[in-house]
């Protein structure tokens, strides 16, 4: 049974038990990073030429209470909420368990100060802004779509889309996927149908020999890594259709693939912050 509250984890610190902490209002969750780049003026010409823009930083608010039953209870609480939400080393990460069950994550940094308000002797309000560079949520655990046989039952050419059902609901672009090539097969190349852009392995996958391309650390690893190419700016990326119900696709082409030849690819929806 679904819960019908979200709960919300700040570095794995419960602010939603209602008994210490609760949430009390959230902004922000419901937008979406802004869009940034520049289109182009042509000296003479009326308008502007578009060009292809890139997603900012995300960006949220929280609002939220806390209390003790005695006021050095209360400072304990404040003082372990701070421990949790500030740091000036590495990103915070934030949980948001969903009302349908899902559960998703975030990295962010708390910007500003968070100063508190008291209710009274026993309790405070605070604020808390935080800045999400990625500019996005993503599931906790990753999705495995499976082996993907390339030219089931036969060995030829490959020219074909891919559907990815386990990305279904993302909203946000799939730019750290990571996809295992399984030969035997030739050229193999992941074409997003949306952008245009590739990735290309000019060369040859022995039978069971693999190649790994991980778009989250721009990395390949397998044989022959001088003989690889993509046009940027991520090794691939799967872009979701406008229906969150229709799975996000890939083109899939390659000069020779065998029967036994596959892909797999596996990583986490992603949604807009």
């Amino acid at each position: 049974m679904a819960d019908p509250r979200e709960r919300w984890f700040i570095d794995d610190l419960e602010v939603t038990d209602r008994l210490v902490h609760d949430l009390e209002t959230f902004d922000g969750l419901y937008g979406s990073p802004p869009l940034e780049g520049s289109n182009v003026a042509v000296p003479q010409r009326d308008g502007q030429i578009w060009v292809p823009k890139r997603l900012g930083a995300g960006q949220f608010t929280l609002r939220l209470w806390m209390a003790g039953d005695t006021r050095p209870e209360v400072d304990e609480n404040w003082e372990r909420l701070l421990r949790h939400a500030v740091k000036r080393h590495r990103l915070v990460r934030f949980e948001r368990h969903l009302t349908d069950g899902g559960v998703r994550e975030c990295y962010g940094e708390v910007t500003g100060r968070i100063s508190p308000t008291p209710i009274g002797q026993l309790g405070v309000r605070a604020q808390i802004d935080v800045l999400v560079p990625s500019g996005v949520w993503q599931d906790t655990t990753d999705t495995n779509t499976g082996l993907i046989y390339l030219s089931p039952g036969t060995t030829a050419a490959v020219n074909r889309m891919v559907d990815l059902p386990g990305f279904t609901g993302s909203s946000a672009p799939l730019t750290a996927l990571r996809a295992t090539i399984t030969g035997m097969a030739t050229n193999v190349q992941l074409t997003c149908p949306d952008t245009g852009g590739w990735f290309r392995y000019d060369s040859s996958l022995d039978v069971g020999a693999t190649l790994t391309v991980n778009a989250a650390t721009d990395s390949v690893t397998g044989p022959n890594l001088d003989r690889w190419r993509y046009t940027g700016p991520y090794m691939f990326e799967v872009i979701p259709p406008d229906n969150a119900t229709t799975a996000p696709r890939i083109q899939v082409t390659a000069t020779l693939a065998d029967h036994n030849a596959t892909l797999r690819i596996v990583g986490r929806r992603a949604y807009q912050v």
